[in-house]
């Protein structure tokens, strides 16, 4: 029960846990280096349980809560944020429900269904079909970050309630959508078998470089869309195959 990669699992929920209270002060700051250690934690505990030989059943389900949090409830709990009526400091009025903001649930909704459909689902041990539950996390956080930055590309956008329904329903939908996105790992470093993963690593540096971390949401839609890429790509070679023989 308290193997490394259980530790690691749990540091992951720990941090998501100090996010949503740092969320709710207001505190975007450390909401982001929060869910840096998220993402990090959740890299280290399958990194160290392969090190390790020490995959288990309890490890496996654990993973699955953690993400829950750091991976669904909190990113829930942002777009609930910039569904608020506008707040007159940054710190958020959470005394009361407001129904215009409901929506926003629909985040952790979808990824409690994703992780239980991946806990259950052989075929992904190796490739992810639909979008991963941390890439909607850097997603929503890109957006709030821009939320509260004037400057940033996307501010007038974050703070559009259509627009953040429009995301809500399409992130919410990917995250269970069958088909496979763009996976980063790779068995070899040619150009012909890596060239969508290198074209995604020179975008997102230069969305970076340009937008700084508001540009975060712009990363995940730019990787969105190359997954989109591939999909069609490999669809049609397999097509072509099938034709062929």
């Amino acid at each position: 029960m308290f193997s490394l990669p259980n530790l690691l699992t749990l540091s992951n929920l720990l941090s998501g846990c100090i996010a949503l209270l740092m969320l709710v002060r207001g505190d975007i700051q450390s909401v982001t280096i929060c869910i840096g250690l998220c993402l990090l934690f959740d890299f280290l505990d399958g990194l160290v349980a392969r090190l390790l030989r020490q995959h288990s059943e309890i490890g496996k389900e654990l993973d699955s809560l953690a993400d829950m949090v750091s991976f669904g409830l909190l990113p829930g709990i942002m777009y609930y944020i910039m569904l608020l009526p506008e707040p007159s400091s940054v710190v958020p009025d959470l005394s009361a429900i407001h129904l215009a903001a409901l929506p926003a649930f629909l985040v952790p909704l979808f990824s409690a269904l994703r992780l239980a459909k991946f806990n259950t689902d052989q075929t992904q041990s190796e490739v992810f079909l639909g979008m991963p539950t941390p890439a909607n996390t850097i997603l929503a956080l890109g957006l709030l970050i821009a939320w509260g930055e004037r400057t940033a590309i996307l501010h007038p956008l974050a703070h559009s309630s259509g627009f953040l329904y429009a995301i809500l329903g399409v992130s919410s939908f990917l995250l269970i959508l069958p088909i496979p996105m763009l996976s980063l790992k790779s068995k070899n470093t040619s150009w012909k078998d890596n060239s969508m993963r290198y074209i995604l690593a020179a975008g997102s540096l230069s969305i970076f470089i340009l937008s700084g971390l508001a540009g975060l949401a712009l990363i995940i839609i730019f990787y969105l869309l190359l997954s989109a890429l591939t999909f069609q790509n490999f669809t049609r070679n397999s097509t072509h195959k099938k034709s062929s023989t």
